[in-house]
C-alpha cells in the first residue's frame, strides 16, 4: 500500500530486532518515521549504545536530552547500557554534581 513502508509480515519482529540492533541508535528511533509498522520497534532493543555515531552534531545538552528521552520512552528489558565519549564535566579541570546525577538517573530508570 501507498505510505506504508517496508513492513515484515506479524510475528516477524525478531527480524525487525537484527536490523534495528544493526544500526545506530538514533538511526534505530528514527525508523520509527517511516511507517506505522516501525513507530515502536526500537522501543524493544535490549542493548542500548549511545555512541560517537549517534552524537556527532549534537551539543553536550542534547545528548543528555536525547539519552533521557530515550530511557523514558523505553519499555522492554536492557541487558546492555553504553556510553561513549559522555563527560562528567563539561571540561577536564571542573566536576559536575548534576551530571553525575544525571547519570544515576538514567542507570535506575
Amino acid at each position: 500500500m501507498e505510505g506504508e513502508g517496508v513492513c515484515f509480515p506479524d510475528g516477524n519482529d525478531m527480524i525487525n530486532g537484527i536490523i534495528l540492533s544493526k544500526m545506530p541508535i538514533i538511526d534505530a528511533i528514527r525508523t520509527s518515521l517511516l511507517s506505522t509498522c516501525w513507530r515502536y520497534k526500537w522501543l524493544a532493543l535490549t542493548d542500548l549504545v549511545f555512541d560517537d555515531k549517534s552524537f556527532d552534531a549534537m551539543t553536550p545538552e542534547k545528548v543528555d536530552d536525547f539519552i533521557t528521552k530515550s530511557l523514558f520512552l523505553h519499555n522492554g528489558l536492557i541487558h546492555k547500557f553504553s556510553l561513549s565519549r559522555w563527560e562528567l564535566s563539561s571540561s577536564p579541570s571542573s566536576f559536575s554534581l548534576s551530571r553525575v546525577k544525571m547519570l544515576e538517573s538514567w542507570l535506575l530508570s
